[in-house]
């Protein structure tokens, strides 16, 4: 039986040790799959000691598999999984409580903001209105849960500073009619963002912390809402890939 991991990528060999992060300790949200996965993964390769964060009990053994995964090809390396819910107005002091316990340290150093979600809402036709529900959740994910993660990482801090890293999302400069889900994912990733560059001075020079940075990853669909897109969203998509304003995206790079 092929464990959870077992069809995806295999991770990145051992960094060279003048980029070595042994004994740093680093919180990747969202970390169970995906883009997630790889930079805990990547992180864990350099020495970091990992906090791996997932949000739903049927994440919990993609987490248990990379963990194994981690304890497996780097033995050195700590590891913890830890289950929080990145839309509840408590989930950076259980997350950053748990990071610390799990790993066994009194100082973070790394905090990588992966966790989102996007909520296909409708038909998958053009985004003219917005179900609040849906608005509310997907804003309280993907901008809210950061910065209250930002907020308790930031007490516990290494002394000489850290690195926070935002995930943003090449959607935010798409311009066309596209699925639902995507005015809702859209608005909040083009809201971190903005919370990214406004928070970025300040943490530079009150907490060591060089200014902060968002990525922009190319456009990828979570495993678990492929039949959920195909369903509700297939003529949107369809149409997406006609459209001239979507990002070119260049499959060929790393």
């Amino acid at each position: 039986m092929s464990t959870p991991s077992s069809n995806l990528p295999s991770p990145p060999p051992p960094f060279p040790t003048t980029l070595s992060l042994q004994s740093k300790s680093a919180i990747v949200t969202g970390s169970s799959r995906g883009i997630g996965r790889v930079i805990a993964l990547t992180l864990a390769s350099r020495g970091a000691n990992i906090a791996l964060h997932y949000t739903s009990p049927s994440s919990e053994p993609l987490a248990s598999s990379v963990a194994s995964e981690i304890h497996t090809l780097y033995p050195s390396v700590r590891v913890c999984t830890i289950r929080s819910d990145t839309g509840s107005p408590t989930c950076g002091h259980e997350i950053v409580s748990a990071a610390l316990s799990g790993l066994d340290v009194d100082k973070l150093d790394i905090l990588v903001n992966n966790a989102a979600i996007g909520n296909p809402t409708g038909d998958g036709s053009a985004p003219e209105g917005i179900d609040l529900e849906d608005f509310e959740k997907t804003m309280n994910v993907n901008v809210r849960g950061p910065l209250l993660v930002i907020n308790a990482f930031l007490q516990h801090v290494a002394e000489k500073g850290g690195r926070i890293v935002n995930i943003s999302s090449q959607i935010t400069g798409f311009q066309g009619a596209g699925p639902a889900f995507m005015l809702n994912y859209g608005v909040s990733k083009a809201a971190l963002e903005h919370a990214t560059r406004m928070q970025a001075g300040g943490l530079s020079k009150r907490y060591f912390i060089p200014p902060n940075d968002f990525l922009s990853p190319r456009p990828s669909l979570p495993p678990f809402s492929v039949s959920t897109y195909k369903k509700q969203t297939k003529k949107a998509a369809q149409e997406l890939t006609k459209n001239p304003s979507f990002p070119h995206v260049d499959t060929t790079s790393p």
